[in-house]
């Protein structure tokens, strides 16, 4: 569990994998956990990809299974620092 979590937080904050050998992250999650597993950055890049993969085999089958036609709509914008980001929006009817 707590590597599809470390896998989803790197994911959604867009952040390296060698964050999770910071020495400030780890401090963080061994704080009153001694044991606490900390994953390598190859561990969270494999988790990563499994969980694209997961991702994307489960909303294949979502929109296979979905009946008729689905609208999409697309949108594509730059930010300030050059970023290049791109939404795909639906709705089911």
């Amino acid at each position: 569990m707590f590597s599809v979590v470390t896998a989803r937080w790197v994911s959604e904050s867009v952040r390296p994998f060698r964050i999770v050998q910071d020495c400030c992250y780890r401090w963080l999650q061994k704080e009153g956990r001694l044991k606490c597993y900390i994953p390598s950055q190859e561990t969270v890049s494999q988790d990563v990809k499994k969980l694209y993969n997961y991702t994307k085999e489960k909303l294949a089958s979502e929109l296979q299974a979905q009946e008729g036609e689905i609208p999409i709509a697309i949108d594509c914008w730059t930010l300030p620092n050059h970023c290049a980001w791109m939404s795909i929006m639906t709705t089911r009817t």
